[in-house]
């Protein structure tokens, strides 16, 4: 697919999150804490993400998280072409604003490697592929750290945000899975 079809493909998916986020955006945030509850071990160094616009919110799964007791990460843009990296946070700490309208955790907050990170995303396959913004952040960072170690990189996002005809290419990072606010799709592998 040329560059061109996945921006047609990216503006539709916005438009298509859009829409659902105006409907139903905080109660699925609620039911998204329940199910990243129920398959996030216990105990977990998890890094999720701060919600931009349309976004799937996922201050009510961190704060869950939190509360169980999971230590917890942002992610901090760096110039492009880099991976990212994360700095402890805990719901209610002051953020910084970032690059491309992020926000993360201070300057001077610790850095963790996480075990698990939540992933937001523009569309998803049900097979694993993610469409993100372009950038390609995600998929450097997800590389850096499958090398390292043990990782599951689950994708955040609404039901309907799912493309049949998702487009990858080589340096496309396969996801552990999608978690929406209404089901869990695990990837065989």
């Amino acid at each position: 697919m040329s560059a061109l079809d996945k921006k047609t493909l990216r503006r539709e998916a916005l438009a298509r999150r859009a829409e659902v986020h105006l409907t139903r955006g905080p109660e699925a945030s609620f039911l998204l804490a329940k199910q990243v509850q129920s398959i996030v071990p216990t105990g977990s160094v998890v890094a999720g993400y701060w919600a931009i616009g349309t976004e799937l919110d996922l201050g009510p799964t961190m704060a869950a998280l939190a509360a169980r007791g999971d230590t917890l990460a942002l992610p901090v843009n760096g110039e492009k072409g880099t991976p990212l990296v994360f700095r402890k946070w805990a719901p209610g700490e002051k953020l910084d604003r970032g690059l491309m309208g992020t926000s993360h955790p201070a300057e001077g907050s610790p850095e963790v490697t996480p075990r698990v990170i939540l992933l937001p995303l523009v569309a998803f396959a049900a097979k694993g592929g993610r469409l993100g913004y372009g950038a390609g952040f995600y998929d450097r960072t997800l590389k850096a750290l499958r090398a390292a170690g043990s990782l599951e990189a689950w994708g955040v996002a609404f039901d309907e945000q799912e493309e049949p005809n998702l487009p990858t290419d080589a340096a496309d990072q396969v996801m552990t899975g999608v978690i929406t606010d209404r089901r869990i799709i695990r990837v065989a592998g």
